[in-house]
């Protein structure tokens, strides 16, 4: 008979105790590991829009730059700057 004593009882009900804490945690465990693999995709996501972004304003801001040194030049050989 497999209830002989309760001593058998009680080894039972911890092998089915820690077996289901170890159902729980891999439960537990599988949904951290989704949690993360999301978060790591997120994050890769969030880093590539900023660098398009960046991209974006960097471009016309050089642009922009390189104009008005290039009209500040042409200004100044007209004699747009006066000299001291």
């Amino acid at each position: 008979m497999l209830w002989e004593t309760s001593g058998d009882v009680l080894n039972m009900s911890l092998a089915i105790g820690v077996g289901a804490v170890c159902f729980l945690m891999l439960f537990v465990l599988f949904y951290l590991i989704l949690i993360l693999r999301d978060l790591s995709y997120t994050s890769k996501h969030v880093r590539d829009t900023a660098e398009t972004i960046e991209n974006y304003v960097k471009t016309p801001v050089r642009v922009a730059m390189d104009v008005y040194s290039g009209i500040k030049g042409v200004m100044g050989w007209f004699g747009g700057e006066k000299k001291k």
